[in-house]
């Protein structure tokens, strides 16, 4: 079942990139007029399209906050391209979903985009590694906001973001491909790919403790197999399968090299891996700093979502939102993706799952005290 929903969910997303691609040839066409009537010059860029690892730098345009260009277009004269200002990188079921709607609903920030294309994680190591497929999911967001949109001053001024969770940790395409190309040094991380392509982008987490985030994970995919009892029994064989590859490998490559033969897939059920937040911290921080990177905690962003949407509005340079009535229905409204009746019916994990879980996580939420601070400690 998991194989075929994987292969229809292929299908569906290459069937939107072709309609992407039709759609944004359309929506030129009838604006290029338009396009040549900036009011500031601008220069047209002849790129080569290849994928992330060799992409040539860009040249933004200054009049738009946005990392944006303007790029050779046949029979069009130029088309304006952009990449997501900002990346809200997970983690899965640590309240991306919700957080991701509340900042689109920034009237600075694009809303025509969709959450979780998993380009830079998956699509791009099939059909559509070029990087014109990855700038193609955000053509109706440049068209429809970022171009058109502008202050008084003529700047254009609203950005929008790429909100993929799986970003934090699933490198495992990366690393294949590495090794079908014999490859000897280690492949680039997700982190380094993002700063190849725009050096100044703005990174975004939202974390959660990982014993509870890996429940509830389970819950959300699992359907009629949730229950208590066959969860203990995949935290006991994903603990098992962890240990062993820890016997051979590093944390790093166990991490980011989750097991992919059959005999796992009952384990890649319950993805303990994804918790582990350091090892991806780790390069998320040696490549862009500690300034460019905001780490949010659920538990302090359920309780307090003004504050801290405030402060990720002002980390992302648009500022407060000044409409009243705005900000109370982005900071008041009901939470998304949550935990389903059926779900709450089953209960918590078994006492003995729980303790297995806290002990396998205790060196790794200690490891992230460490690197965030005691505002994370989970070990408590």
């Amino acid at each position: 079942m998991t194989k075929s929903k994987d292969l229809l969910f292929i299908f569906l997303t290459s069937t939107c990139l072709g309609l992407f691609y039709i759609v944004d040839t359309l929506l030129f066409s009838a604006s290029a007029s338009l396009v040549g009537n900036e009011k500031q010059k601008t220069s047209v860029f002849k790129r080569v399209d290849t994928t992330p690892e060799l992409t040539e730098k860009l040249p933004f345009s200054q009049n738009y906050k946005n990392p944006c260009w303007y790029e050779a277009a046949p029979e069009l004269g130029k088309k304006l391209h952009c990449l997501p200002y900002y990346y809200v990188i997970g983690v899965p079921k640590c309240g991306t979903t919700d957080l991701c709607r509340r900042i689109m609903m920034h009237p600075s920030i694009s809303n025509k985009v969709m959450k979780g294309n998993h380009w830079l994680t998956s699509f791009r190591f099939g059909k559509f590694r070029e990087l014109s497929n990855y700038l193609r999911l955000f053509d109706y967001a440049v068209e429809t906001d970022i171009r058109r949109k502008r202050n008084q001053d003529g700047f254009h001024n609203v950005i929008f973001g790429d909100c993929t969770p799986s970003i934090s940790w699933n490198n495992r395409h990366m690393i294949l491909q590495a090794k079908r190309d014999n490859k000897t040094v280690e492949p680039l991380s997700n982190a380094e790919i993002i700063k190849h392509l725009n050096p100044n982008s703005k990174i975004i987490v939202i974390l959660r403790n990982p014993v509870e985030r890996v429940y509830s994970e389970y819950l959300f995919f699992n359907g009629a197999d949730n229950n208590p009892t066959e969860f203990h029994k995949r935290v006991v064989n994903s603990v098992s399968n962890m240990s062993a590859c820890l016997q051979t490998d590093t944390l790093r490559t166990c991490i980011y090299s989750r097991p992919i033969n059959s005999s796992h897939r009952k384990a890649e059920m319950v993805r303990l891996q994804v918790g582990v937040y350091h090892v991806f911290l780790e390069d998320f921080i040696k490549v862009f700093g500690r300034q460019q990177i905001l780490i949010i905690k659920l538990e302090n962003y359920s309780y307090h979502i003004n504050q801290t949407m405030n402060k990720i509005f002002s980390f992302l340079d648009v500022g407060r939102v000044a409409d009243p009535e705005l900000n109370k229905n982005i900071t008041t409204s009901s939470p998304a993706n949550t935990r389903s009746g059926g779900d709450k019916l089953l209960g918590d994990m078994l006492p003995e799952t729980r303790r297995i879980l806290t002990e396998f996580y205790r060196p790794y939420n200690e490891r992230l005290t460490e690197l965030l601070g005691p505002e994370f400690n989970y070990t408590m």
